[in-house]
């Protein structure tokens, strides 16, 4: 059903929150029993308001499961890479405690068709809040702990 169209639960925004539930539950049952999904036939082609509801909809699920998050990643930063894939913005997630792993830890054998990427990892030593003034490139790099090299093992439910 199209968000707005009759939708029982359309948020603030037309998103059918009810069909943005259903998505979550399924991309979180797939990941649990370590299957792949069909994306087109499971979130269709969802406008960027309805694929970030989904994205909270299911950090909610890993959150009440017991994850954490403890920072975000962005993706498609570089325009070269969002020509390439067709995206018009870059975006932004969550990372939680789970997909962490130390020095030396193996990655788990339960990931689906896992691909690694590599990565920068930006580690802040003060928090950045857009509400105590402006958040510029100058304030970020002050509030810098250091930069990393990393991996990034991709979970393709």
């Amino acid at each position: 059903m199209a968000p707005g169209a009759g939708d029982p639960h359309p948020d603030r925004r037309g998103v059918d929150t009810s069909a943005v539930a259903q998505a979550a539950e399924r991309i979180w049952a797939a990941r649990r029993a370590g299957r792949t999904l069909d994306a087109e036939a499971t979130i269709g082609s969802p406008d960027l308001a309805t694929a970030y509801a989904i994205q909270r909809a299911l950090v909610a699920l890993r959150l009440a499961a017991g994850e954490r998050v403890i920072g975000w990643k962005l993706g498609y930063t570089s325009a070269v890479m969002r020509r390439q894939m067709g995206i018009d913005r870059p975006n932004i997630g969550p990372l939680t405690d789970r997909m962490c792993l130390a020095p030396g830890d193996a990655v788990a054998e339960h990931l689906v068709q896992p691909r690694v990427e590599p990565e920068i990892c930006v580690r802040l030593g003060t928090a950045l809040d857009a509400r105590q003034g402006p958040v510029d490139r100058h304030t970020v790099a002050a509030a810098m702990e250091g930069a990393y090299a990393c991996l990034e093992v991709v979970h393709s439910t």
